[in-house]
């Protein structure tokens, strides 16, 4: 993701639009850093990690060999950590527990798009 959008995604609290998405034509896989928990307290929640895993994408054709286990535990490796996945993203959402991730029953839905829905998930 270029620093540019990356910078802008930052502001808005680390929150998921469709600007954000990488292209086809990207890297196979990229994880943002992760950054000291900055809390969500615009949505009127305290962070509940000291990190916070902002986004993570893999291109479907390396789905299932392992690459993308490599992602989180290059970027958190055992540290405790929070991160916000859409409601409707099954496959985050099977995911991350086998990396420790729960949700923890916070939920933010988009004023902008009351469609997007996203649970916080943390370890």
């Amino acid at each position: 993701m270029p620093a540019s959008r990356d910078g802008e995604r930052r502001r808005r609290g680390g929150r998921h639009d469709s600007s954000s998405r990488p292209s086809r034509a990207g890297s196979s896989a990229s994880p943002a850093p992760a950054t000291p928990g900055a809390g969500d307290a615009e949505q009127g929640f305290p962070a509940a990690r000291p990190r916070h895993l902002y986004a993570m994408h893999l291109l479907a054709v390396h789905h299932g060999n392992g690459l993308g286990q490599a992602l989180p535990d290059a970027v958190l490796g055992d540290e405790p950590a929070q991160l916000w996945v859409l409601c409707t993203n099954a496959r985050a959402i099977a995911f991350y527990p086998r990396n420790g991730f729960a949700a923890d029953r916070a939920e933010f839905t988009d004023p902008r798009d009351p469609a997007m829905v996203e649970l916080r998930m943390a370890r």
